[in-house]
């Protein structure tokens, strides 16, 4: 699966995440917390500034469990 260090990562330091930025979003990059960020956009640009066009974590730091999907280059 990809990005499965990185969730794993998230899920290890949920608690304090969840008790110092709760409903920020958080950027990882292998079992690495790169920052904290107040938007998703605020964290994407940094990811892409910092990390290049390589896939990376950005996941908002929430009890509520959201899933999202995105497929690109997919035919239809």
């Amino acid at each position: 699966m990809e990005l499965k260090k990185e969730y794993e990562a998230y899920k290890a330091n949920f608690d304090r995440l969840f008790a110092e930025h709760p409903n920020e979003f958080v950027l990882i990059k292998e079992d690495k917390i790169i920052d904290t960020f107040k938007s998703y956009d605020d964290a994407l640009k940094i990811g892409l500034e910092k990390l290049g066009n390589i896939p990376f974590l950005i996941k908002k730091i929430d009890k509520e469990e959201d899933m999202h999907f995105f497929f690109h280059g997919v035919a239809a």
